[in-house]
């Protein structure tokens, strides 16, 4: 049950808890990644260096693993990307012919082109995309029970299939140039990558409009998105709202300091109910 502070808001979860989630969303996973390419790099791409910094990239993401199963963190990436640092360092200790020059030159675009495939490949198996892995990390449990949610989902995983195929296009077109190894892809991952996040839901409202709730709980819970800060200026209250029926339950919407915040539960002390 969430804890709630002294005027019975539920309270947001704590900084520690925040960091962890945001660590296993976003950084994590890239460890190995990073232990791959210092190590590679700093050997001057050699052969023994290949060697070494697979292996160890290897170790690295292998303990990420470990404690992202441990905290119920797993992700499609972690186990595409232990699959890349095993294979790769297979095929170099078995000898595989042309594993090590392709390793050497192509690294990035191999790195990239992990992503597109974890990506990609999941859902085509007969799995889900990896979007909604992290929709439902990141949304609330009413938001999860919309159909359109879903679609948006889909779409952006899509669009995320697209990014990743872009940069390792971009890696593998010019293996040699830091500028389209990193440098590009980086900033298309960071620029449209994670802006797409936040203008496609938008923008795909916009052009598909979803039907009307069917239900009571989202017509209650979205309203802080259609919230007008400007008409509540200077206004506080909390309301409580209570149905009975098929679709029984509590919820209270508490509107101060121009925001407007719904919850689900009993409003300790609601002006209007």
């Amino acid at each position: 049950m969430a804890a709630h502070d002294d005027h019975g808001v539920p309270e947001r979860p704590s900084l520690a808890a925040r960091l962890e989630r945001f660590f296993f969303l976003r950084l994590g996973g890239l460890i190995g990644i990073l232990v791959y390419f210092v190590l590679f790099d700093g050997s001057g791409r050699s052969e023994e260096g290949l060697r070494r910094a697979l292996l160890w990239a290897l170790i690295a993401h292998g303990a990420y693993l470990l404690a992202a199963r441990w905290r119920g963190e797993l992700k499609q990436f972690d186990l595409a990307f232990a699959l890349f640092f095993a294979a790769a360092g297979a095929c170099v200790a078995l000898g595989v012919p042309g594993a090590v020059p392709l390793l050497q030159a192509y690294s990035p675009a191999l790195v990239f082109a992990t992503f597109a495939l974890g990506a990609l490949l999941p859902p085509l198996l007969g799995g889900e995309p990896f979007t909604f892995q992290f929709m439902r990390r990141t949304l609330l449990g009413w938001q999860l029970r919309l159909p359109v949610t879903w679609d948006i989902g889909r779409v952006l995983w899509l669009y995320w299939v697209g990014v990743f195929a872009a940069c390792t296009a971009l890696a593998a077109w010019r293996p040699a140039d830091p500028l389209y190894t990193a440098l590009y892809p980086n900033l298309l991952v960071f620029g449209p990558g994670f802006g797409g996040n936040a203008l496609l839901p938008r923008l795909y409202l916009r052009l598909w409009p979803p039907p009307p709730p069917e239900t009571i709980e989202p017509w209650i819970m979205g309203m802080p998105a259609v919230f007008d800060r400007r008409a509540a200026r200077g206004v506080r209250a909390d309301i409580q709202f209570c149905f009975s029926g098929e679709e029984a339950g509590d919820y209270w919407v508490r509107i101060a300091d121009g925001r407007c915040r719904a919850f689900e539960g009993r409003a300790p002390a609601p002006d209007v109910a």
